[in-house]
């Protein structure tokens, strides 16, 4: 026999193949094996996508927080340069009392603070404001006459109820 003959001799056993069911079932598993592979690698594009677009989103929202942040702080810098330029308010003075006009008059014409209070007192004559109310009233009429009487009657009634009532207490 030759050696590349394609025809076996007739005393040596024919050679056994792989059988066919083996082959079957080596086909089957390649079969599934690629159909496996396949959904696996879909599967993992497909989280990978929506991984990566949440990477994204998340990538955006940062950026628009610090862009927000970012102007957030220049709006306060500003406010604060200005409120630093802007100079304070002034406050309205309150009126001067007649009693403070005089004792700054009789201070400023050389007369010691003591004085001028003396002179106040002199000026006001020691006697209640509601009293001096009706001083004109009372020269010219009887009416204001009794008036000014009334008023500082019912000042003295009021002032003993309140003296009684804090003896009390």
């Amino acid at each position: 026999m030759l050696f590349f003959s394609s025809i076996a001799p007739l005393g040596m056993p024919k050679p056994a193949g792989i059988p066919k069911s083996l082959l079957a079932d080596v086909n089957k598993a390649k079969s599934r094996l690629a159909t496996l592979e396949k959904s696996h690698t879909s599967l993992i594009k497909t989280k990978l996508a929506a991984i990566e677009k949440a990477q994204a989103s998340l990538a955006k929202e940062l950026k628009d927080s610090v862009r927000s942040l970012n102007e957030a702080l220049k709006k306060q810098q500003e406010t604060i340069a200005s409120l630093g330029k802007m100079k304070a308010a002034k406050k309205e003075k309150r009126k001067p009392s007649e009693y403070n006009l005089f004792l700054k008059d009789k201070m400023s014409q050389g007369i010691s603070m003591v004085d001028a209070v003396k002179a106040w007192k002199e000026k006001e004559g020691g006697a209640p404001r509601h009293t001096l109310f009706f001083v004109n009233i009372e020269k010219r009429s009887a009416l204001g006459l009794l008036c000014a009487a009334w008023i500082t009657s019912t000042g003295y009634i009021w002032r003993q109820i309140l003296a009684r009532k804090r003896n009390r207490a």
